[in-house]
């Protein structure tokens, strides 16, 4: 009986992890380049249903470390959400979550995206540039929310966003710079002996 029992809530808990993944990671965001940071969806469905203009666009919340100032348009991704039919084409930082640590996409035209708990939430991909943001960038593995609208009309929490690739490498003058850091404290503790 207790085997019995043990089985059940096994399968229980796979059916439900399953279930979770399935509406889980909606956007993976490669960091390895950071002027060529990738967006790209995956084929998970979003967590909740939400109909929201295009124009209203999604955030990816506390994508960044720390206030970033970013922006941008591009019409060559093909990042597409909600089945609106028309790709984002504007990026910025968004204050969803309080500070400027959000990274908002917004299209163009008078369609809807409309995110459902039974279809892809988002296709395509889009590259952008966020080199002026690498110091503020999370690191491999780290995990956010996605939501829609933007910070003064925000809308609900569809599924989230996470990072792959490796970690951007620090510019040769950040790394000289650390380097003569680290050499000034080495002086300054011995000279203190």
């Amino acid at each position: 009986m207790k085997l019995t029992k043990f089985v059940a809530l096994t399968l229980l808990g796979l059916l439900l992890a399953t279930a979770v993944k399935a509406q889980g990671i909606l956007l993976t965001v490669d960091i390895s380049n950071p002027s060529a940071v990738i967006f790209t969806a995956t084929t998970n469905y979003a967590a909740m249903n939400s109909y929201r203009s295009i124009r209203d666009g999604f955030d990816l919340l506390k994508l960044f470390t720390s206030v970033a100032s970013v922006g941008g348009s591009d019409t060559n991704g093909t990042l597409i959400g909600g089945n609106s039919g028309n790709p984002y084409s504007t990026y910025y930082g968004d204050n969803a979550s309080g500070s400027i640590i959000d990274l908002g996409f917004v299209g163009t035209g008078f369609t809807y995206q409309t995110f459902t708990t039974t279809s892809t939430a988002f296709t395509g991909a889009w590259t952008i540039d966020l080199s002026g943001a690498t110091p503020q960038l999370p690191l491999p593995g780290a995990i956010g929310n996605i939501q829609t609208g933007f910070g003064a009309s925000p809308g609900q929490v569809i599924g989230q966003w996470q990072v792959i690739g490796t970690a951007p490498v620090p510019e040769p003058g950040t790394l000289a710079l650390a380097a003569l850091g680290g050499i000034g404290a080495w002086f300054g503790a011995r000279r203190k002996k």
